[in-house]
């Protein structure tokens, strides 16, 4: 099974927690493959990922520097947050499982790693804020699925034969280096047609835990979504929680009415994490207090707003670049 993260000194302390969770929850299986796209680690950190891994797997850092000078396309690519987009030759596998470094597994990743891909170039959980408005400005549909790119299956033997990275640089200067939400926006866009769909066990996001499924496809005018019974499912036993902050704050926050936080503070804390003092931001903090007070109609009528305000910021750029 082979596992990839793409992180830097600054982010490091989170992926100790993600990496500390993957070897916890996945301690039967020996030939573990865990690739690291570094960004100036230090020799410490990298100390502290090897005693996580030992024993239980190999791990190879990979520095990002080095991708991209391979891609031979200058400095005024505009390289950052993209490497993970670029590994089809730097990592001889047939086949990958990308994991954010905000999140943690909680459950075995074999089902996952040996899914039927088919010709499927990535596989990837649906985003529960698929609006119109980050769809558009990449050249899909309104009603196109959308993923989320936390957690992805890629499919790295389909990568070199379609020569993904040519794909992902066309599609950059395509749109003059601005790509809605960035690497995401560009898988999705990219990959469209070519997208395995998966359950959302293995990308349980803040919207899928506090909302209803009929309700994020009124807010983000989704024609499709998961289930109540999917969610549920995944709500009561996930494989892997995605911490975005959006509806909860961020896990190494005090301030968090995230059901799963005590399940990062368990690794966070072996690690000398403590625990910081960051308030709900104002637009989080009203999101939560209305939906819970009142009826579901007066926080759809805020999000509508809300997604106005994205909307025409988001085409407002997407149209002086473009």
């Amino acid at each position: 099974m082979n596992i990839v993260y793409s992180t830097d000194e600054n982010y490091a302390k989170f992926c100790l927690v993600s990496l500390a969770s993957l070897i916890e929850s996945n301690k039967n299986k020996k030939n573990i493959k865990i690739y690291i796209i570094e960004n100036n680690l230090s020799k410490k950190t990298k100390q502290k990922m090897e005693e996580i891994v030992l024993n239980n797997g190999e791990l190879k850092f990979i520095d990002y520097k080095k991708i991209y000078q391979d891609l031979g396309e200058g400095n005024s690519f505009p390289f950052a947050g993209y490497a993970r987009l670029f590994i089809q030759d730097e990592i001889q596998e047939d086949r990958v499982i990308y994991l954010d470094c905000d999140l943690i597994v909680k459950n075995n990743l074999e089902e996952l790693y040996k899914m039927e891909m088919g010709e499927n170039w990535i596989g990837g959980v649906e985003d529960p804020c698929g609006s119109e408005s980050i769809k558009i400005p990449i050249g899909m549909n309104k009603n196109d699925k959308y993923i989320n790119s936390g957690v992805l299956l890629i499919n790295l033997k389909k990568w070199r034969e379609i020569d993904f990275k040519k794909l992902v640089i066309e599609f950059i200067k395509k749109y003059n280096g601005n790509v809605a939400h960035r690497d995401q926006g560009i898988i999705n866009g990219i990959c469209k047609g070519h997208i395995l769909y998966l359950s959302p066990k293995f990308n349980l996001m803040p919207e899928m835990i506090m909302m209803k499924p009929e309700q994020l496809k009124k807010i983000y005018k989704m024609k499709e979504f998961y289930t109540d019974e999917e969610l549920k499912k995944a709500k009561e036993n996930p494989t892997i929680v995605h911490f975005i902050r959006k509806v909860y704050n961020r896990p190494w926050f005090i301030e968090n009415p995230h059901p799963y936080q005590k399940d990062f503070l368990q690794y966070y804390e072996k690690f000398g994490g403590k625990l910081e003092s960051s308030p709900l931001p104002k637009k989080v903090r009203t999101r939560i207090f209305i939906y819970q007070h009142f009826p579901f109609p007066i926080y759809f009528a805020l999000e509508k707003i809300l997604e106005y305000k994205r909307k025409k910021k988001t085409l407002k750029n997407y149209k002086q670049k473009i």
